[in-house]
Formats: structure tokens, sequence, C-alpha cells
């Protein structure tokens, strides 16, 4: 289904392995999900309108899967996220000062930082700010998440 209308003249064969890379490595993340094949449409979405606005070649330091490319894009983002996450405990229940690392946090200090979070919600009235995805990624991805 992807490959219709793909791959017919010599600029989409200079992505269509990449794309069907992309393809791949998506299936396999996405495989463990119950919603897959709603995550499936989505992508498929995203990526025509990604072939459809493609008017160059990309240099060949871009012409990367999707997972290749956010890999090398979140690599410089990771730690500033770790360090972001790492912040914000700065006292125990008791009053006490924290100062820890990311990878030293343990599961109960995530649930704390995750618990007062969650209880600030509704004070962005569903404007969040920016950085607030990335601290979750941070929560979720911490090897001492249960």
């Amino acid at each position: 289904m992807f490959s219709l209308k793909r791959n017919r003249d010599v600029f989409d064969r200079s992505y269509y392995e990449m794309d069907m890379n992309s393809l791949k490595e998506f299936m396999n993340a996405a495989n463990p999900y119950d919603d897959r094949v709603k995550l499936l449409e989505l992508w498929i979405k995203r990526k025509e309108n990604e072939i459809n606005s493609r008017e160059a070649l990309a240099p060949a330091s871009l012409r990367k899967s999707d997972f290749e490319l956010h890999a090398q894009y979140d690599k410089s983002i990771k730690a500033a996220r770790e360090r972001l996450v790492a912040k914000l405990l700065v006292v125990d229940e008791y009053g006490n000062k924290i100062d820890k690392e990311y990878k030293d946090l343990s599961s109960r200090e995530l649930h704390i930082i995750s618990e007062n979070l969650a209880i600030r919600l509704y004070l962005f009235n569903y404007e969040y700010p920016s950085f607030l995805p990335q601290a979750v990624q941070a929560l979720y991805e911490h090897p001492n998440t249960l």
C-alpha cells in the first residue's frame, strides 16, 4: 500500500529505500501496541505529506531513516531533558534539600516528581509549557521507573 505510485522516477527512487527502512523500523516499534493500526495510519499520513513536500534531493548526511534522524536529533536533547528532571525535585517530604543527578533518582523520587507535575496540570489551562513533554519523556525513560 505504501509503495503505490512510488519508485517511478529518479527523484523518488533516491528516497524509496530510505522510506521503506523507515516503515520497517516504525512497524517494529509500533507492533507491541494495541492501537498500532491507528499509529500506522497517522505515520502514513505524515509520511505522505513529507513525500509530497519534497522538492530537492537531501544531502547524503540526511539520507537516513526517521529513527536514525530522530536518534541523532534526540542525542543533544536527552542530556538537557535529564538535567531538567533532576532539578524538579528540590526537597523531600521532610524539607531536606535534595541535590541528585538524574541517574541517581530512585523510583520513589520519580513518583514524587510525576505526582507533583500531575496535580498542577490544571494550572496551565491546557496551554502547557514546552518543557513539559520533555520532562514526561525523561520520567518515562528513566531506568528506575516502575
